[in-house]
């Protein structure tokens, strides 16, 4: 199995009418991050489904810890802090199938980054499966205070073998650049920065949204074939509150689609974003959904632990 890993410290910044095809049966569920409990660090996880090679899934794992969640000591004219990942994967059997451990320790110029809300340590750790169901545990101990919190939570590996169109997950971004250096992070030939929280703030950075489509009709002689992409938002009391499309050239069997949206457009609340895929070729739909959050007030003043309404 394939396993990638990629850590930084970055910061926490936080329409067109159309006749939409009708939903698809395919469309997968919104889900939330999952967040640590715990007397350690707070820490969210969230995840993205790819299509991997043979037949395999791809799947990438995001960790984000604020620099406020973890205990800093005086380091020559630093701040220095740290903690430890465990993290393993199990099928349904019970059979571990995958293992990772890592030591992140870094410094920091001043002590109100030490307090900092809005700077975090982001990592990635990706794996492939065979498609199914997988429980994912995740511990993070704070190196100073020896304090351990943790994530369990199951997840799906989502099925892609089927030859037939295809949509990955939808990845939330707070920067998406394109790029063609080796870097972490890094996708077809874009920089897409993940952002495990999908929590964004009205006056910060824009919402940035990265999928892949899969089995597409690729005919080079028919030049006049295209993708649509139809974009759906809803409240929390499941209201259309805004959509629009983007008519796009298929480039081949498999295309690597990215958007912004500015986030002053939404009010502080919970939405569910659904991404619809049109072959125009054959006919062929498919589509994903998942939630976002956007709040009125800055990162620097929100309490995470408050925002987040487990069921």
């Amino acid at each position: 199995m394939r396993a990638t890993f990629a850590c930084l410290a970055t910061a926490l910044l936080a329409s067109n009418l159309f006749a939409a095809p009708p939903l698809s049966k395919n469309s997968t569920p919104p889900t939330t991050p999952f967040e640590a409990i715990g007397e350690g660090p707070r820490f969210y996880i969230d995840y993205s489904n790819f299509q991997g090679v043979d037949n395999l899934t791809y799947t990438e794992f995001y960790i984000q810890i604020s620099y406020s969640e973890l205990q800093f000591i005086k380091y020559r004219k630093r701040f220095r802090s740290g903690y430890d990942m465990e993290l393993s994967i199990v099928d349904e059997n019970n059979t571990v199938v995958e293992t990772y451990t890592n030591r992140d320790v870094f410094d920091v110029k001043t002590f109100d980054e030490t307090k900092s809300a809005k700077k975090a340590r982001l990592s990635m750790v990706a794996f492939t499966f065979e498609p199914g169901t997988y429980s994912i545990k995740v511990q993070v101990t704070d190196r100073e205070t020896q304090k351990t919190s943790e994530i369990e939570e199951v997840f799906n590996a989502q099925d892609f073998k089927e030859n037939k169109l295809h949509l990955s997950d939808i990845q939330f971004s707070q920067k998406i650049e394109l790029c063609s250096d080796d870097r972490s992070f890094v996708k077809n030939k874009r920089y897409v920065e993940p952002y495990a929280v999908r929590m964004f703030a009205n006056g910060s950075a824009d919402i940035y949204l990265y999928f892949e489509i899969y089995n597409l009709t690729y005919q080079p002689e028919k030049l006049n074939y295209n993708y649509t992409a139809y974009f759906s938002i809803f409240n929390k009391e499941t209201e259309k509150i805004k959509k629009f499309q983007q008519v796009q050239k298929i480039p081949g069997t498999t295309a690597a689609h990215s958007v912004r949206l500015n986030v002053d457009q939404f009010l502080g609340g919970e939405y569910d974003l659904t991404i619809r895929i049109l072959d125009e070729a054959t006919g062929q739909i498919v589509e994903a959904t998942k939630s976002f959050t956007v709040l009125n007030r800055s990162i620097a003043s929100l309490d995470l632990q408050d925002t987040f309404q487990r069921n």
